[in-house]
Parts: structure tokens; sequence; C-alpha cells
């Protein structure tokens, strides 16, 4: 019993240390990037609120005191409302992009201790500080808004491994209704419930995700649907992107071209 509880004690110190660590790297990342240079964050704020308007970001707008007409944000649904929510914590001034920046980053630092959490619950501590201390997660953590997808994705990986399928579900539904990317997950999680057999399951799960998906993104389709379209289109429009799935193939398989 005691040696349990010396393990048990020792796993809850590990979570906190590693809860403690990263909102401490997280801070050093902010501190590093402390006017938001190259990020999203700051640029979008710039393009969508810096008049104080808070007009909703998936619509067509002329900011007060322009003449440039500002297209809607190229971003899911749910990462435009975070924009637009955050928006409204800022008040216009000299230093709005800033404080619009800074506060958001607070939010996201917040976010990579819980995905550190995550990870730790999921595989261990040393996977959790591997993640934490990635040049690449904290050099990308504040260039946009990522860290809410992964954090949703973590959770529904996290719930999947719970048994909890129709929570994972839901939950893998909100994530990529933030970010795109998580949809890949879908593929092992099938996987997962062919191997053992549980096809009912696997059914189940990807039509709560689909219906979750779609009951997220249906109000915002209803607002304005050209709004909520043109992250789509945009994607499937623009070229391909340094370091991208498409070029990597390229170089890969030169046979293989993308339009």
């Amino acid at each position: 019993m005691a040696s349990k509880s010396k393990r048990q004690r020792a796993k809850k110190e590990g979570a906190i240390s590693l809860v403690l660590i990263s909102l401490t790297v997280g801070i050093l990342a902010l501190l590093q990037r402390w006017y938001g240079e190259f990020s999203d964050i700051r640029f979008f704020y710039g393009m969508h609120f810096y008049d104080g308007q808070n007009l909703w970001p998936f619509s067509e707008k002329i900011l007060a005191g322009t003449t440039i007409v500002q297209h809607p944000v190229e971003y899911p649904a749910l990462t435009g409302l975070i924009m637009w929510l955050l928006s409204f914590l800022v008040s216009p001034s000299q230093t709005a992009v800033f404080d619009y920046y800074r506060i958001s980053a607070a939010f996201q630092i917040v976010l990579l201790a819980i995905s550190a959490y995550l990870i730790f619950k999921l595989v261990g501590k040393k996977y959790g500080f591997c993640f934490i201390l990635a040049p690449a997660v904290l050099y990308s953590l504040n260039l946009n808004w990522d860290i809410w997808a992964i954090a949703a994705m973590l959770l529904a990986i996290y719930l999947f491994e719970k048994k909890r399928y129709d929570l994972s579900a839901f939950l893998l539904a909100v994530a990529i209704a933030t970010k795109f990317f998580p949809v890949v997950l879908v593929l092992p999680i099938m996987i997962i419930f062919l191997r053992s057999k549980q096809v009912k399951l696997f059914i189940r799960y990807a039509i709560i995700t689909a219906i979750s998906w779609i009951a997220i993104n249906l109000p915002f389709v209803l607002i304005n649907y050209e709004g909520w379209a043109y992250f789509y289109k945009f994607s499937a429009e623009r070229a391909l992107g340094s370091a991208s799935f498409f070029e990597i193939t390229n170089i890969i398989l030169p046979s293989i071209t993308f339009s």
C-alpha cells in the first residue's frame, strides 16, 4: 500500500511539474515574440478588428477610416469565433494589436499546459516534456490558433482511450471545426475499430462526428454561407505551401502533380 501511495504521489507531482514547466516555457515563448512578429493573431486583428467595431469575421467589411474591403477570415468556423470573441477583450488604441496578441497568447499558454497534461495522461511524463520543450511547438505556439484544435484533439483521443466514444466523437468534431487537420484521426480510429471487429461502433462514432461537425457549422452557414465557405475555397485554390503535404509528395513522387 505504501509503495502504491508513493507511486501515486510521484505521478501527481510529475503532472504538477509538467504543467508548471509548460506555463513557464509558454511565457518564455511569448517573451521571445513579445510583439507578435509574423503572427496571424496580430495580423488578423489588424485586418478585422482594429477599428473597434468587432464586426463578424466571416463577412466582408471595410474598417472605419479605410476604403479597403477586407475578405472573410480564411479559418474554419470555431477559430473565427474565437478570434471574434477575443476581440471584445481589447479596447481600441494604438497598442490594441499588441494587446490582442498578448491576451490571445495568455489563453494559448494555458491550452499548451492542458495539452501537455493530456499527453502525460495518455503516454507519460517523458512525452509530455518532449512536447512542451520541442522548439517547433514553442516557436509556432502563438503564430496562429492551432493549439485550440490540438487541445480538443488530444481530449478526443484521451476520451477514446477511456472508451467514452460518443463524447470523443463530439470533441473530434470540435477539433475539426477549429482547424481541419484533426480529420486525419478518423483513419486510425477506423482501423482500431475494424481490427477489433467493432464495425457498428465505428459507424456510430463516424456519424456522431459528422452530425456534430454539421451542427457546429450550420449556424455559420446560415449567417453567411459565402463567408463560411471562404476558408474551403481559399484552401482549394491557394498555391502549394512550403513543406506542405503536396510539395513533399511532389518531391518524393515527381510523377504526381497537383494543380
